[in-house]
């Protein structure tokens, strides 16, 4: 017999609200392993609680206290900017997510400040995700292309999401 295929179910605005602020707060345990994750929930407004009921595989115990694991496999639908514009795209792990999330803060320095440099690490560069392999844009004339049209926006990269 064939396994069955099952798909994400479509989140909620709230849900998918939620699982967003959940990744933030995974995000800044990251980059502070100092901080506890209550605190990181908090400023993330989220709680531990919900944390553990949407990325429950990011966390681990370690001597009788919950912390965020070094890297996760958890699926995050997220924004990625091609030459035609932008498209969403699901991330296969935390690296990607943060890969990214580099991506985007370089693309920010560059149509604010003109700040090339930030981006130079991108240049032929690609990032592997469920869907393909896709280059990471960083085509001045087509960034600022893309500037001028309204197509840059830089409050959220995360993508409508259709599942964890």
């Amino acid at each position: 017999m064939a396994a069955r295929r099952v798909y994400p179910k479509a989140l909620s605005h709230a849900e998918s609200d939620s699982t967003r602020r959940v990744f933030d707060a995974l995000a800044l345990a990251r980059r502070d392993p100092s901080l506890p994750l209550s605190k990181a929930a908090e400023l993330s407004g989220t709680t531990v609680q919900t944390i553990r009921r949407h990325a429950p595989d990011a966390l681990e115990q370690h001597k009788g206290r919950t912390r965020v694991k070094p890297m996760d496999y958890l699926k995050r639908r997220m924004l990625m900017l091609t030459s035609r514009g932008l498209i969403t795209v699901t991330t296969l792990d935390s690296d990607s997510a943060s890969v990214i999330g580099a991506y985007w803060n370089a693309v920010r320095a560059y149509i604010t400040s003109g700040d090339f440099e930030s981006l130079e690490p991108f240049i032929l560069r690609f990032i592997h995700v469920e869907e393909g392999d896709f280059e990471f844009l960083t085509h001045r004339p087509t960034l600022n292309r893309l500037a001028r049209a309204g197509e840059l926006h830089f409050q959220d990269l995360y993508g409508s999401t259709g599942g964890l």
